[in-house]
């Protein structure tokens, strides 16, 4: 549990968005409002002035400089919540790693829902390793049979898991091993954080991915494809990392 309040700062130019986002803010005990800006510029001043920023609220379509160039612009961005009324840009925002893409006008649960995805993220913002961590390591790596040999794989090597019949295809960096196993259960012991399910026969490592463009992930000369069904529990990840 955070001791503060998440600072949060508010980029829109349109004068009702400031005033519907600034009510919600103040009925969430959680949140702090930090600043105002109509502009990326303004923004930009904000951030340079060195005042605290945990989150902004930022609009896309904004005079002279748009929000996603804005965010480009920054080299170790706060949280970022996109708040606009365009659906078009979802999929690039979600490449910047932004934690929530909220359309206009969107309620407050939808808000909620944003800001439950930022208090998430920035609990996670701890040191990688702990007295915990160092006196009871976990483990990196997966063993399968293959060809009656186990096969020890450590989660960095593999690029995707692919459904082939009644066996998977386990890939990695210019092969694949087969074994007789389903997807479900390969699944289950491979961690959520680093793998997830994109299709009913594929399971990719998300710090493999080069990009994503539609439905299509590319993973070097490979295209794995999302699945409808899929599509939001994999965007939601991926865009965390």
């Amino acid at each position: 549990m955070r001791d503060k309040k998440i600072q949060c700062l508010i980029v829109d130019d349109e004068p009702i968005a400031h005033t519907i986002l600034k009510q919600y803010i103040e009925k969430d005990e959680r949140l702090e409002l930090a600043g105002n800006c109509s502009n990326a510029m303004q923004a930009l001043q904000y951030l340079q002035s060195g005042k605290p920023v945990d989150l902004i609220f930022l609009d896309i379509r904004m005079p002279k400089i748009s929000g996603l160039e804005f965010l480009r612009s920054l080299r170790n961005p706060p949280q970022i919540i996109i708040t606009t009324a365009n659906r078009e840009y979802a999929l690039e925002s979600f490449d910047l790693n932004v934690a929530d893409y909220l359309l206009k006008p969107f309620s407050f649960e939808r808000f909620l829902q944003g800001v439950n995805k930022v208090v998430t993220l920035l609990a996670a913002q701890k040191p990688i390793f702990s007295i915990e961590s160092e006196s009871e390591p976990q483990e990196n790596f997966i063993v399968i049979k293959v060809d009656g040999k186990l096969i020890k794989l450590e989660y960095d090597e593999i690029l995707f898991v692919e459904a082939w019949k009644e066996y998977i295809k386990v890939h990695t960096d210019g092969k694949f091993h087969i074994t007789l196993l389903s997807l479900s259960a390969i699944e289950e012991k491979l961690p959520a954080g680093i793998f997830v399910r994109t299709h009913r026969s594929y399971i990719v490592n998300i710090s493999k991915i080069d990009n994503v463009e539609g439905n299509t992930i590319h993973i070097g000369n490979t295209e794995v494809p999302i699945s409808r069904n899929e599509r939001e529990k994999f965007m939601e990840k991926f865009m965390r990392k």
